[in-house]
C-alpha cells in the first residue's frame, strides 16, 4: 500500500544544500516503496490571526492589509527541489486562516497521515489530531530530546501530550528512549530505529598508504555541544607525541564557535597543521573522510552520531565520548570515552594509542553493513502498514 505522506522537518533546498541529508535520504528510500513525501520546511504551520478582522482601529488596518497582501502572495507555494539521487516538493510555509481549514486542505490533497521530525515541529499535532483526526508519527533525533531535563516541567508536560498522541515515536538511539522515560514517558508507542548509511557514497576503497604522518579528523556542526572548541587543545597535546599529525575540520564556515577556534589555532601555533573546509555536499564528505586516520567526536551528548557509522562505513575508526548514543553508533570497532574531569586527557591518550595501533580497515566497513536506509525504511514501513490496513 502506498501513501501520501506530509513530512514535517527540515530538508536540503538549493540556498541550504548541506542541511539534514538524514531526511533526504529518507525521502529517496520511501519513493523506492512507493510512497509520495510533500514537506513542509521546519513544520512551519501558520494558522493567521490577522484574519480576525475583529477590533480593527484606524491604526491598526492599514498593518493588517499590507500583511494580508503579503500572505496571499506567498502563501503555499510548492518547491521543486532535486538532489543526485532523489528530487521532492516541500513547502517553505503553510497559512491558513484556521485549523479547520488545514484539515480541508490535507483532506483535499489526499495525503494519508503526518510524519515529523524533531519534537519541535510538533507542538499543534495532539490538537490536530483531536480536533480532526489527522494521524502522525515522529521521530526524535537528538537535541529535541535530551536538552529537556527534569526541571524543565513545561517542556516535559509538552514533549509528553505530543509523544503520547503520536501513532508510533521513532527514537533513533536507545538513549533517547530512555531518557524521555526518566522524565515520565512510558514508551507503549516507541520504538528505537537506528539512521542508516548511504554505502553508495560511504564505502571503503582500500588501504591508504603506510606513513608515518597522521590526520585527526572532524565532520559536523562547530557547536559547543559537539566540543569542537576543544579539537585545538586536542591537536596541540597530540602532537606533542605525534609531532607529524594533522587536524582536517569538515564544518561550517559559519559555525558559531569557529571565530574561537580560529583563535585557539592562533595561540597555539597550529596554522600550518590544521585545514578547515566550508559547507560540504553530502556527496562529498566521504571524500575527505578517506584523508583521515581517524574520526574524532567528543561531543558533550549527541542523540546518536551518524556521522561515526559512516566514516567506518569508508573504513575509518573513531573516538568518540561515552555520552548519548555516540556508543550505539560506534559499537565494538571504535573508543568511548568516559565525561569525568580529566575527559581531554585521557581522549588524547585514546587517539595517540590508536594510531600506534594496527588495524583492519576492511573489517572496521563490513561492521556496520546492517546500518543501511533500506533497512531502516522496511522498519519504519512496517509500522506505517500495521496502522493503515487494507
Amino acid at each position: 500500500m502506498a501513501y501520501k505522506i506530509l513530512y514535517f522537518a527540515p530538508v536540503a533546498t538549493k540556498e541550504n544544500p548541506t542541511i539534514s541529508p538524514f531526511i533526504t535520504q529518507r525521502i529517496a528510500e520511501l519513493k523506492k516503496h512507493g510512497h509520495e513525501v510533500v514537506i513542509l520546511q521546519f513544520g512551519r504551520l501558520n494558522i493567521n490571526s490577522y484574519f480576525d478582522i475583529s477590533n480593527l482601529t484606524f491604526f491598526n488596518l492599514l498593518p493588517k492589509i499590507l500583511h494580508l497582501l503579503k500572505f496571499f502572495i506567498k502563501r503555499n507555494k510548492l518547491i521543486e527541489y532535486k538532489t543526485s539521487f532523489v528530487s521532492y516538493k516541500y513547502y517553505e510555509n503553510l497559512s491558513f486562516n484556521s485549523y479547520k481549514q488545514f484539515a480541508k486542505w490535507f483532506e483535499k490533497n489526499n495525503f494519508s497521515f503526518i510524519h515529523v521530525h524533531f519534537l519541535w515541529f510538533a507542538k499543534q499535532l495532539p490538537y490536530i489530531k483531536r480536533n480532526f483526526n489527522i494521524r502522525y508519527f515522529i521521530t526524535l533525533h537528538g537535541s529535541d530530546i535530551h536538552e529537556i531535563t527534569e526541571y524543565d516541567k513545561d517542556e516535559i508536560s509538552s514533549a509528553l501530550l505530543i509523544l503520547n498522541n503520536a501513532e508510533c515515536c521513532f527514537f533513533v538511539s536507545s538513549y533517547l528512549l530512555d531518557h524521555i522515560k526518566k522524565l515520565g514517558y512510558v514508551g507503549n508507542n516507541a520504538k528505537v530505529i537506528y539512521n542508516g548509511i548511504d554505502f553508495n557514497i560511504f564505502s571503503y576503497i582500500g588501504e591508504k598508504e603506510k606513513s608515518d604522518n597522521y590526520t585527526l579528523g572532524f565532520v559536523g556542526h562547530l557547536n559547543f555541544i559537539k566540543r569542537a572548541d576543544s579539537l585545538p587543545i586536542i591537536l596541540f597535546l597530540v602532537r606533542k607525541v605525534l609531532p607529524n599529525t594533522r587536524l582536517l575540520i569538515v564544518g561550517s564556515e559559519d559555525g558559531d564557535l569557529l571565530p574561537y577556534i580560529k583563535s585557539q589555532i592562533c595561540r597555539l601555533e597550529l596554522q600550518k597543521f590544521v585545514d578547515i573546509v566550508p559547507q560540504v555536499l553530502p556527496d562529498l564528505v566521504a571524500n575527505y573522510m578517506r584523508e583521515m586516520d581517524v574520526l574524532l567526536l567528543p561531543s558533550r551528548n549527541d542523540g546518536f552520531g551518524c556521522v561515526a557509522l559512516e566514516a567506518q562505513a569508508c573504513g575509518i575508526g573513531v573516538i568518540g565520548s561515552a555520552n548519548g548514543g555516540i556508543p550505539e553508533a560506534i559499537g565494538k570497532n571504535g573508543i568511548c570515552i568516559s565525561e569525568t574531569e580529566n575527559f581531554i586527557s585521557d581522549y588524547v591518550d585514546a587517539i595517540i594509542n590508536y594510531l600506534k595501533t594496527k588495524h583492519n580497515s576492511e573489517e572496521i566497513s563490513n561492521s556496520v553493513r546492517k546500518f543501511s536506509w533500506k533497512n531502516c525504511i522496511d522498519q519504519e514501513n512496517s509500522v506505517y502498514k500495521s496502522f493503515f490496513k487494507d
